[in-house]
């Protein structure tokens, strides 16, 4: 009786604590995945509406295994209430008897021992009687505890098999998120490797189309005349390292030409470094003046008031023409 009253079913909360750490865990992967990764959001949504499948398939057996517990229960305190009431029954009777017996002693002594011996017939009866009822009420609680035993192992059962598909869907979903990580990663390697060719592609047109405008041209540019003209010069003072797209050089004067294909603002902050560079990995031009120039084919109209501003030239494309704008010009 007392080991009964003291078993209590098994709960779940270990196993259902570690089911909602799996599930924060999932949500915070799929929230970092959606800012990531658009292209898996079908993916995590699938995965999400098995794991909500799973989980009602889980309540759905802890329901039904705790109404089993319940019922199991309760047939075990009717049956013992109903021992109770045997028992009951049968110690009155007894009582019953005993004083029966002695009524029946103090009218006559002489039935004395006749009384004694039905009296220990009718003990003898009653208690194998009562032997009986022990007997039968310890297998009834043995086949309840069995019952109440095999109950809790087939819940054990039904909660690890479903702790491992669960389990098993995670690694699924780990293995496809995986995937499609890398298959992103790759088409974005592909996607800059092809935006960086463009760009170099890009760089390279302007920089030859410019330079072949300014060595055919043969002409004055900046109010000057120059007598040779130079591309990609490089600088080899390890401090001051820098490369030139165009040198335009004679006696007195450098014109130093920056070639973007599409000019932007901090290309004006790099135009304007190029002087100091040059004086530093040239110092033969140390005495000469230094002309700076942005050419570009695309230029807005805020760079190209910067530049003047800076006293930069603009040298731009104008239908198939190189346009020079130098009125602003300053020397550095």
């Amino acid at each position: 009786m007392k080991n009964i009253s003291e078993f209590q079913p098994a709960t779940p909360e270990s196993v259902w604590e570690a089911f909602r750490e799996s599930d924060r865990q999932r949500k915070e992967n799929e929230r970092i995945l959606n800012e990531r990764f658009a292209e898996t959001e079908k993916l995590i949504k699938e995965n999400a509406e098995q794991m909500k499948e799973s989980r009602a398939d889980y309540d759905r057996l802890f329901k039904e295994n705790a109404e089993q517990m319940k019922e199991s229960r309760a047939e075990f305190d009717q049956r013992m209430r109903e021992n109770d009431e045997q028992m009951k029954k049968s110690r009155t009777d007894f009582d019953k008897i005993l004083k029966e017996n002695a009524e029946q002693m103090k009218e006559s002594r002489v039935d004395f021992d006749k009384i004694l011996k039905e009296n220990a017939e009718q003990m003898k009866e009653s208690r194998a009687e009562f032997d009986k009822i022990l007997k039968e009420n310890a297998e009834q609680m043995k086949e309840s505890r069995a019952d109440i035993d095999r109950l809790l192992r087939e819940n054990a059962e039904q909660m690890k098999e479903s702790r491992a598909d669960f389990d098993q869907r995670m690694r699924e979903n780990d293995e496809q998120m995986k995937k499609s990580r890398t298959d992103y990663e790759r088409r974005m390697k592909k996607y800059e490797d092809t935006i960086g060719a463009w760009s170099r592609n890009h760089g390279s047109f302007a920089e030859e189309y410019f330079f072949n405008s300014f060595e055919n041209g043969k002409c004055n540019f900046f109010g000057e005349k120059f007598d040779e003209i130079e591309k990609n010069a490089k600088g080899i003072n390890k401090n001051f390292r820098d490369e030139y797209d165009i040198l335009l050089i004679n006696c007195t004067t450098i014109g130093i030409i920056e070639v973007k294909f599409k000019a932007h603002k901090d290309h004006i902050t790099r135009v304007l470094n190029k002087a100091k560079t040059f004086r530093e990995n040239f110092p033969y031009y140390a005495k000469h003046k230094v002309y700076l120039g942005l050419a570009s084919f695309i230029f807005t109209p805020n760079l190209e008031q910067e530049c003047m501003s800076e006293g930069i030239a603009i040298v731009k494309q104008v239908g198939g023409t190189v346009i020079i704008n130098d009125k602003h010009l300053k020397t550095y």
